[in-house]
């Protein structure tokens, strides 16, 4: 299957499966993150039952997404039936989760995300809540929520020589989903993160050329490795580089 194809398969089959008529009249649609649904193709395209590993462990990144939301959209009071729904659609998404694999018995499956679960949820009570000197030491710490669970299906799957290098690629293309969002006019939660624990300031110039700094520290880490997943433009990467090169040509000819 092609990997846009794969996609749009697993955009489908876990939109049909998160599907509540209620819920969606309040909260926001969730963001299907296409790297990671291509990282886990490529680990478990040898596993027989590879799409229920894929659409179960995505469930999971959704329901973690969800909460994470919590944080990021409702600091004040504000909507309080608008957070509460929040939580239980993040609870809701986990539930479908473990009902799959529950009826099919896959329990080590299971123990392994719980576990993954578990350890995502101390590091983020670590990283949310501590300043850091520089970009660097945060995003060593962030790394590891951004690549927690795709982690753990390596393991699971007894690709452990693979970790290293899937987590600076899911890196890379976390920030190209950043730069899109970022050029599209949205808050993320990276960005609250960024000028609340690094102290990046909070403008537009400078919020950009991090956002780019970070994208280079990324690419220059991946080519000690040897490729295992395509350099595929999945969030119009190449539509934000020519408009800020352009960008930046005119601030030099002035």
């Amino acid at each position: 299957m092609e990997y846009i194809q794969t996609v749009d398969y697993f955009t489908n089959l876990i939109s049909k499966s998160i599907n509540h008529s209620y819920l969606n009249r309040f909260i926001d649609n969730p963001i299907y993150e296409k790297h990671k649904i291509i990282a886990l193709s490529a680990i478990t395209e040898h596993e027989e039952n590879d799409e229920s590993l894929i659409h179960t462990t995505m469930l999971v990144q959704i329901a973690l997404n969800t909460h994470d939301q919590i944080k990021k959209n409702f600091q004040s009071e504000g909507n309080i039936k608008k957070q509460q729904l929040t939580v239980l659609a993040g609870d809701y998404y986990s539930g479908i989760y473990y009902d799959i694999l529950a009826h099919q018995g896959n329990l080590p499956f299971i123990y392994y995300l719980s576990s993954g679960i578990n350890e995502l949820t101390q590091m983020k009570m670590h990283v949310f809540y501590q300043a850091y000197p520089d970009i660097y030491a945060f995003l060593k710490d962030y790394m590891e929520i951004q690549t927690g669970l795709i982690t753990k299906v390596a393991q699971f799957m007894k690709q452990e020589n693979t970790i290293s290098y899937l987590a600076n690629w899911l890196m890379l293309k976390h920030i190209e989903q950043e730069i899109s969002f970022f050029y599209q006019g949205e808050q993320t939660f990276l960005q609250q993160l960024l000028v609340s624990n690094v102290q990046v300031k909070n403008s537009f110039a400078f919020m950009e050329e991090t956002l780019w700094r970070i994208h280079a520290h990324y690419q220059e880490t991946l080519v000690m490795y040897n490729s295992l997943l395509p350099d595929i433009d999945l969030y119009q990467m190449k539509t934000y580089q020519k408009a800020r090169t352009s960008s930046l040509e005119e601030g030099l000819s002035k």
